[in-house]
């Protein structure tokens, strides 16, 4: 990320990524009945070492959510949770940023018509 006016006064990128990663994710899931199914899922991603990004600092993740769906006529309820271990990692500035996790819950509503 090198914008044009920041890259005018300070001669430098904002951020970079400079390592490809492959992120894994296994999930598996149960209709419990007509209107109500449930899933989990686990997600790794692999630490890759290095400068981390500036707007991104961490390296690799380990992560386990749950949720379900409910679905009522021509309306669908689906919610989450997950819970994510953070990789730890160094920006370019030297800053560590280490023992980092993060929860993440989320909601939809959707009509069909």
């Amino acid at each position: 990320m090198r914008p044009p006016g920041y890259d005018a006064a300070i001669n430098d990128a904002i951020t970079s990524f400079d390592n490809d990663v492959v992120t894994w994710q296994l999930g598996v899931g149960r209709r419990l009945n007509e209107n109500v199914s449930v899933f989990a899922r686990a997600t790794y991603e692999k630490a890759n070492g290095g400068e981390a990004s500036r707007l991104s600092p961490t390296d690799g993740s380990k992560s386990l959510g749950i949720g379900g769906s409910y679905t009522m006529d021509n309306m669908k309820i689906t919610a989450g949770i997950e819970y994510v271990k953070l990789g730890d990692a160094v920006d370019g500035s030297g800053v560590v940023f280490e023992g980092s996790e993060a929860i993440g819950i989320g909601m939809t509503v959707g009509f069909q018509f």
